[in-house]
């Protein structure tokens, strides 16, 4: 009997291995249940190995991250987002942010990451990886 690979699931006593299904993952080998998403983060699809989306109104930045604790010290650092390989669970929600915080944008669809950014009309920003956005003062420029 072989473990089941990453992504996928074996009950105690299946012979046959089960993709994790939407919302669930399974980073490592051999595992007998599906791990869920934390808040914000979810997967495109079944068979998943992390939650390297979010949900509707979050987007996914592609940029190092940290996570703080209660008194503001940091807890881990400088893990980037957009490193899918080796990227540890406690990070999920730390890599998608409210779309609402960045005045401009138009509701963010489950798996919005930064450079898909729905943009209002009459906004702009400098680049796709730009997280600023400006107000268009000259209508016919934009």
């Amino acid at each position: 009997c072989r473990p089941c690979g990453a992504g996928s699931f074996s009950a105690s006593g299946a012979a046959e291995c089960t993709p994790c299904l939407q919302t669930t993952y399974s980073a490592t080998p051999g595992q007998d249940t599906c791990q869920p998403c934390v808040p914000f983060s979810t997967t495109i699809g079944d068979g998943s190995t992390g939650c390297y989306a979010c949900l509707e109104g979050y987007y996914r930045v592609p940029f190092k991250v940290k996570i703080v604790d209660e008194e503001g010290e940091d807890v881990k650092s400088n893990v980037a987002c957009s490193n899918e390989t080796d990227l540890d669970p406690t990070f999920f929600a730390a890599c998608c942010r409210p779309c609402n915080e960045i005045s401009g944008t138009r509701n963010c669809d489950e798996g919005t990451t930064l450079e898909s950014l729905p943009i209002k009309r009459n906004y702009w920003r400098a680049t796709e990886l730009d997280d600023s956005l400006y107000r268009c003062f000259y209508k016919k420029i934009c």
